[in-house]
């Protein structure tokens, strides 16, 4: 999600709740905090997303980018 931020601000396209919703979303993976263990288990559990380290996802996150937006 994070490339959708970077196009959004390479077309000077505001995005507030995107851009917000990343920033929980990386906020939420800290482990050593409750409220955001508690998030990431939520995600699990109603939307199906990974909780937990994954070598998989590890690889997606780096490589899974589409981005890269050029103007014309």
């Amino acid at each position: 999600m994070n490339w959708l931020v970077d196009d959004a601000l390479q077309m000077e396209v505001a995005t507030p709740v995107i851009a917000a919703a990343v920033m929980q979303l990386i906020a939420s993976r800290d482990e050593t905090e409750l409220w955001a263990r508690a998030i990431a288990m939520m995600r699990k559990g109603f939307g199906g997303h990974p909780y937990g380290a994954s070598e998989a996802i590890v690889e997606e996150r780096r490589t899974g980018r589409v981005g890269g937006f050029v103007r014309d």
